[in-house]
């Protein structure tokens, strides 16, 4: 290769190299991620189909996939999957020892297969025991300390206990409890913004999911269309965003985030040992809006991405890694009858 041409090499590399780097990068520090190739994913199976339940979340453990519902003063479902079949009703409404005013499942990886519940109304911290016969009751998990109280998208390991804090004063993105020392990492808000706003803890709101022995932390945002990998020490390794402007701009009239045009985000995380599941929302006025599954290691390298046709009665929905199935609730209109049926994917 004689000097000429040697020259035009080096600067084709360059320029090369240089528009790879930034059709990655959505910014110095944002990772851009392109969504529009995503296949559809198939539904495989209908498990149970209601006309007058409300489900607000769920959980798996062995054959059992246990759901919140309301309308009932039962609030735990328990369906065994290998047979379709309801097999309990338990969790009363109310103020008791075992009552429970307004649950959710605290997201948990672990090899024994249980389930744990936030009760903020409450103040109570469970765990679901399984008997002999399907017969099930509650266990108190822990304390709900005065440090981490309330809590919401509460994710529990052996040592480390990672949520939102509920108040409208909080300044903070999420926080880090590290049970073992009895300290609390806050973690600041991220992206910043160029422009004040109110109520920042509603903006910033996040879902989260825990793997401590991998030390990893991923948050995806509600209103803001990216998720954030942070280790345990509450600094943050990556960024990655799904969309070109990420970043809604301020509404500088009344200081908000200016979400009427419509928004995209991370409405709700499901983590398994491998990998963690990231349910993305937009939002479009006027329109139905429609959701995608992104599947990350705890790295945030994405492993595959999908549209979602159906609609879903509520974003919470939970994964089996060891049979590869995720499950969701949709929705669906039949004349005057509203429908919320528990359905199945096969997922990687």
């Amino acid at each position: 290769m004689n000097k000429i041409n040697h020259h035009n090499f080096v600067i084709v590399t360059i320029i090369i190299c240089g528009f790879l780097i930034s059709c990655d990068k959505q910014s110095d520090d944002f990772t851009y991620y392109d969504l529009s190739d995503s296949p559809a994913i198939v539904l495989n199976d209908t498990l149970q189909n209601f006309d007058s339940r409300t489900i607000m979340d769920m959980a798996i453990s062995d054959s059992i996939l246990f759901l919140i519902q309301y309308g009932y003063d039962e609030l735990i479902l328990a369906i065994d999957r290998s047979k379709n079949q309801i097999v309990s009703m338990f969790g009363h409404t109310g103020s008791g020892p075992d009552d429970m005013l307004d649950p959710s499942f605290i997201s948990i990886i672990n090899h024994q297969n249980e389930v744990y519940i936030n009760d903020v109304n409450t103040k109570k911290l469970m765990k679901i025991i399984r008997s002999q016969n399907n017969h099930f009751h509650f266990e108190k998990l822990m304390d709900y300390h005065s440090q981490i109280f309330p809590t919401s998208n509460m994710c529990y390991s052996e040592d480390f206990i990672v949520g939102r804090k509920i108040s409208s004063e909080t300044k903070k993105m999420f926080y880090i409890y590290n049970m073992e020392q009895n300290s609390i990492n806050d973690i600041d808000i991220y992206p910043k913004l160029k422009a004040n706003i109110n109520d920042v803890n509603y903006y910033y709101a996040s879902n989260f999911g825990l793997h401590a022995a991998k030390r990893r932390i991923i948050a995806g945002m509600y209103f803001f269309d990216m998720f954030h990998v942070y280790n345990l020490n509450g600094e943050r390794i990556k960024t990655v965003c799904f969309s070109k402007d990420c970043i809604l701009p301020v509404d500088n009239t009344h200081h908000v985030l200016a979400i009427q045009n419509g928004y995209s985000g991370i409405v709700s995380i499901f983590s398994t040992n491998e990998y963690c599941y990231l349910l993305r929302y937009t939002e479009i006025p006027q329109t139905e809006g429609h959701y995608m599954l992104v599947q990350t290691d705890w790295d945030g390298k994405i492993i595959h991405t999908y549209t979602i046709n159906e609609k879903l009665a509520t974003p919470k929905f939970c994964v089996d890694s060891r049979d590869h199935k995720m499950y969701m609730v949709t929705h669906s209109i039949d004349g005057d009858t509203e429908y919320n049926t528990v359905v199945s994917y096969n997922v990687h």
